[in-house]
């Protein structure tokens, strides 16, 4: 199902028990979870070759700053780790930071602040006649807080993120 049909359906129902603030609420989902940010964010996720032609062993650098969704910095540091069959084998290793320049998601009820800081590490296997992931484990680990309503929320979230071509 779409995206934005789905926050639509949340929409309606949020709409029935809170109709005061429904409209902030839509707008808000919209702008953090609907079509465009969900495709702005994943651009982000895979623009990660390298700018030149590298060697097995050589490392490059790549920052992203996520607005959207869960608002952070992440700074990848990639190595190409080896290439057999036409699979590149790329080793990340990224750290996490808060994005200070993020303003708070307004909810219509309530505005709502992430403050996540960490760390990610991984292997992915790319394609290289395509330069499609054909799949990556990536372990993640975030540390920090969520402020909601002039409350901070203590957050920590560990988890294995796998990605995997579907043909």
């Amino acid at each position: 199902r779409k995206i934005d049909e789905l926050l639509t359906e949340v929409f309606t129902k949020v709409k029935e028990t809170y109709p005061e603030s429904s409209e902030k609420l839509l707008k808000a989902l919209k702008e953090q979870f609907g079509k465009k940010a969900i495709k702005e964010t994943m651009k982000k996720m895979f623009e990660i070759y390298p700018q030149n032609p590298i060697a097995i062993g050589e490392c490059w650098i790549q920052k992203i700053n996520f607005e959207k969704i869960l608002p952070m910095n992440i700074h990848n540091q990639f190595q190409l780790k080896d290439r057999k069959n036409g699979i590149a084998y790329v080793l990340l290793n990224s750290k996490i930071i808060p994005n200070k320049n993020a303003k708070a998601i307004d909810l219509g009820m309530f505005k709502m602040k992430y403050n996540l800081k960490g760390s990610q590490k991984g292997m992915i296997e790319i394609d290289e006649d395509t330069g499609i992931t054909k799949t990556a484990k990536l372990n993640i680990n975030l540390k920090g807080s969520i402020l909601v309503m002039g409350m901070t929320i203590p957050m920590n979230l560990k988890g294995i993120i796998k990605i995997e071509e579907v043909k």
